[in-house]
């Protein structure tokens, strides 16, 4: 499958595709953009970060209940880790988005890859008023922001396979780096969350950033006949040496004295921060922000946990 980014270098005209009616400026703005993002991507200076793993996890595990689950509740620090940089992503067929911070299902997304430029910003709240569209309600928000990111959303459509841009959302982050507010041409759809989510990846002391092109890009004979330039695609894991593990002189029966059923645990982030009593990770003094991926806790002396999921699939599937 080709990349989103070799798509929007190789496809001649984009469209633009977004809930309201679009005017002429709109449609001259779309183009600003598309024509920025290339000159961008042809010099190759641009981060490309493929996130299919993150829109993976965002995607699953929401259980019986998945007004529960919101992107934005668990989120830490989401501070890009570029200034600019370009995040795309595949889209799975049943797609979870959210809608006043509560993620809820939404079967069959209107396009199959989804990539955002994301620019950002920080700086005193007149410089992040700036960046806030004009007219719109809850500006005061801004007085607390210290870093306002800036995603142009672009999208293949699902029907032709064509690459449309989709507007842009600004999002506001406290000094911190947690998630403040949002607002954005395209209400519950989740581009900001799978950009944010993957900028959190990247301040986890275990996931590092490979070097994916040749299992991603497409072949270097492909672009020389295309005139397109070679680009470098990166992805981010999970250090294996880092993972979850027993801590040190752990017990070696089966299970654990929880006193709770056998369950799957879902991948989460965890904070160690070095105040004196705390241990860090596995008690040892490692501390920082560290991914700790699905795994199984409790015993089976107490009973297993089965859950079950009824999926409704699209009528055409």
């Amino acid at each position: 499958m080709l990349r989103l980014a070799h798509r929007i270098l190789s496809q001649a005209e984009i469209g633009l595709r977004c809930l309201d009616e679009p005017s002429e400026n709109d449609f001259a703005r779309s183009d600003r953009h598309i024509g920025a993002l290339r000159n961008v991507l042809r010099l190759g200076a641009l981060p490309i970060i493929v996130a299919d793993n993150v829109v993976t996890y965002l995607n699953t595990g929401i259980e019986e209940h998945p007004e529960k689950y919101g992107f934005w509740e668990s989120l830490p620090s989401a501070v890009p880790p570029f200034q600019s940089m370009f995040i795309e992503y595949a889209l799975p067929p049943s797609l979870s988005t959210t809608d006043d911070g509560k993620m809820v299902v939404n079967l069959t997304p209107p396009v199959t890859q989804g990539g955002v430029w994301l620019t950002s910003a920080a700086g005193s709240a007149a410089e992040i008023a700036a960046l806030v569209p004009p007219n719109v309600a809850g500006r005061e928000a801004i007085s607390g922001a210290k870093w306002g990111v800036i995603g142009h959303v672009f999208g293949t459509a699902r029907e032709d396979s064509r690459v449309y841009y989709h507007g842009n959302f600004v999002c506001l982050l406290d000094p911190a780096g947690k998630f403040q507010r949002m607002w954005t041409q395209a209400k519950g759809d989740p581009a900001a969350a799978y950009c944010l989510w993957t900028c959190a990846f990247f301040h986890c002391k275990n996931v590092n950033r490979l070097d994916v092109t040749s299992e991603e890009g497409p072949p270097p004979k492909w672009c020389r006949r295309q005139r397109v330039p070679e680009l470098k695609y990166h992805a981010l894991q999970i250090d294996p040496n880092i993972g979850a593990q027993p801590r040190a002189g752990a017990r070696k029966t089966e299970g654990d004295r929880s006193g709770k059923a056998l369950h799957i645990c879902r991948g989460h982030f965890a904070h160690f921060i070095n105040d004196g009593v705390s241990t860090g990770l596995f008690g040892r003094r490692q501390f920082g922000t560290f991914w700790v991926p699905a795994h199984t806790r409790g015993s089976v002396e107490h009973g297993n946990v089965v859950s079950t999921y009824n999926v409704n699939l699209p009528c055409n599937s």
